[in-house]
């Protein structure tokens, strides 16, 4: 409920409390009018206009701040409108006219909204209220029954709530907004999140690979043996001398300083010069 929903509730109560005390000088007043009104069609219009003012507490009623009317639910006919409902209508002649030429909701409408007010427990209907002008405003409609013996009214005061739907709605978007930029940060963060997460394992997953041939070069490179620089060797029996000056015979010393094996045979020079003799 609005936050002035309870000043609307207490200007309701003491004008229907107004409205309540001169239940049977209306009536009596009322029945008068029709009486006299039958006998002088010319006096009609002032004797209506004149228990108007009585039934109503016209003054109260007629300059008060708010828009204000009185409707007949059974017809929709508007019975009383003050001056500012004049005014904010933009119709001067508002009790020639029923509220259906006013309320642009079609009567399923209607009934919905007086069956959302009631689920939702408010005392205020929502409708739509056209201007003489053709602008349609968003208005909330206090009503209260008011009684006079067996006739029904309905004392309505009509709040306008254009300006505060309008920003609201504002508001609404502005929050859905954020809501849609901070989901898209937050998407942002997580997707880049996840590719750093990938470039990081990626490049882990590269620097092990690296590590491990590091490690086979390693291991190929120290099972390599390479004989390198000057090796001594006999000019007569070709043993080759080491490190610490051992001399050994050349397949010795090469099945030492490399992975060769050697398996011996005969040359056929060899052949001639020790087996042909």
């Amino acid at each position: 409920m609005p936050v002035y929903s309870n000043k609307i509730f207490i200007t309701l109560l003491f004008l229907l409390v107004l409205l309540s005390i001169p239940v049977r000088e209306v009536l009596a007043q009322s029945r008068q009018t029709e009486i006299l009104a039958a006998a002088d069609p010319s006096l009609s219009e002032q004797l209506i206009q004149a228990t108007r003012e009585n039934i109503f507490g016209y003054e109260l009623f007629e300059n008060h701040g708010s828009v204000m009317l009185l409707i007949d639910p059974r017809s929709g006919d508007i019975l009383s409108a003050n001056r500012v409902a004049r005014q904010y209508y933009g119709h001067h002649d508002l009790t020639n006219m029923k509220i259906q030429q006013i309320n642009i909701l079609s009567p399923e409408q209607v009934v919905a909204e007086m069956r959302r007010a009631e689920s939702l427990n408010r005392n205020y209907f929502n409708f739509r209220h056209q201007l003489a002008d053709g602008a349609i405003r968003d208005v909330e409609v206090y009503s209260y029954p008011v009684f006079f013996y067996e006739t029904k009214l309905l004392f309505s005061l009509v709040v306008d709530v254009t300006d505060r739907l309008l920003a609201e709605t504002m508001v609404r978007q502005k929050e859905r907004t954020a809501r849609w930029v901070m989901g898209g940060l937050l998407f942002f963060a997580v997707i880049s999140v996840g590719l750093l997460w990938l470039i990081v394992m990626r490049q882990k997953r590269h620097q092990q690979i690296l590590q491990a041939k590091n490690r086979q070069l390693e291991k190929a490179r120290d099972e390599i043996k390479i004989l390198r620089g000057i090796i001594p060797i006999c000019s007569f029996c070709k043993k080759i001398r080491d490190e610490q000056g051992a001399w050994s015979k050349l397949e010795q010393y090469i099945s030492r300083h490399s992975e060769a094996l050697f398996s011996h045979g005969i040359c056929p020079d060899c052949m001639e010069e020790h087996y042909l003799e």
